[in-house]
């Protein structure tokens, strides 16, 4: 392509920011944006994102169709919630406006645990309209390519462990309350039980994952576990997002702990963690791989923002080039990095 990649931005929080910079960064063009915050609206994107003046001024989100409608973007960048539910109006509303869309939800990496009909119901939008929707974000890499590049080179593998923790404190009371944070043991163990499923997902990030993981090598998940294990304070310790001090005994968080096991009797078990930090604790990112050869890698304090932002504006080019659908990463080329600016790397419609 000769000209600019022609982006539109949904959201323009933490992760909204660090993005525009990004996709500016490598020669993007921004033509229009939207937020829901009143005191986003109305203001110059690259002054919100924090990078000077772009020209671009935010729109209110429910003024999305006319705005796409007159700027023709290539594609739509959706920085805002989690779920493919939260995300399906800004998906549709890119969709009928002859625009792509990357989400960085977490849980439309891969839709079909707890949102298969809504992901069905967008690959058809996305058909009858001619362009691709698409995920990304930092589990495409760490949690995903970055395993199965590693399992490629193994000559066998009998199990997969993934193992990952985070700070609560750094992403809000929300995240707090998902973890646990505070309960008595007692009150934990009411409150999460540990369920056998057949034949089926878990519609939570560490079975999301799992399956992402299993879609990736051609795996087939016959059955599951899952446990949530209570991580309990050893000494009163802060927690930021409640400004009050953990006692000793009770929780500071937990692990959700996936365990899946495949028709090719290769099992695949995730822990996925979060808890209210001691001074001098990290993020961490383990993976174990049992076979022959047998791996192991981890990476300490992991660069997720930045992984989660980087990965789909690498990511772009790619998806512009694709068929038409809703297109989960395993249906798209590997992630690579773009050293030249994205419009080199899409190829021009006849």
């Amino acid at each position: 392509m000769k000209r600019k990649v022609k982006v539109a931005q949904f959201g323009i929080g933490r992760m909204g920011s660090l993005m525009v910079r990004y996709i500016v960064e490598h020669g993007g063009e921004y033509v229009a944006a939207f937020a829901r915050n009143p005191g986003q609206i109305g203001k110059d994107l690259g002054e919100i994102a924090g990078i000077g003046s772009l020209g671009v001024v935010i729109s209110d989100a429910k003024n999305a169709a006319e705005v796409l409608a007159a700027t023709s973007p290539d594609i739509g960048m959706i920085t805002t919630q989690g779920s493919m539910a939260l995300n399906k109006p800004y998906y549709e509303v890119c969709a009928r406006n002859g625009v792509n869309a990357i989400s960085i939800g977490e849980h439309c990496l891969w839709p079909y645990t707890s949102d298969a009909a809504i992901a069905d119901e967008l690959d058809q939008i996305a058909k009858e309209c001619g362009v691709t929707l698409s995920a990304s974000g930092c589990p495409e890499v760490t949690w995903g390519t970055l395993v199965t590049t590693l399992i490629s080179a193994c000559n066998k593998i009998t199990k997969i462990k993934g193992d990952t923790m985070l700070n609560v404190d750094d992403y809000g009371p929300a995240v707090s309350d998902m973890h646990g944070v505070d309960l008595t043991l007692e009150e934990f163990e009411a409150r999460f039980p540990e369920i056998d499923r057949i034949d089926g997902h878990f519609p939570c990030l560490p079975g999301d994952q799992n399956a992402f993981l299993a879609d990736h090598l051609g795996l087939h998940i016959v059955s599951q576990k899952m446990k949530h294990v209570p991580l309990t304070a050893q000494k009163d310790v802060y927690c930021k997002n409640l400004d009050r001090v953990i006692r000793a005994g009770r929780v500071i968080g937990d692990y959700m702990q996936v365990a899946s096991e495949t028709k090719e009797g290769i099992s695949i078990e995730l822990w996925i963690g979060g808890k209210v930090y001691e001074e001098g604790e990290q993020d961490w990112n383990k993976w174990d791989i049992s076979g022959e050869p047998e791996c192991h890698f981890t990476l300490y304090n992991p660069a997720t923002p930045q992984f989660t932002c980087a990965t789909p504006v690498n990511k772009i080019p790619d998806v512009i080039n694709a068929a038409p659908g809703f297109l989960v990463a395993s249906q798209l080329p590997i992630n690579t990095f773009k050293v030249r600016d994205l419009n080199e790397y899409v190829i021009e419609k006849e």
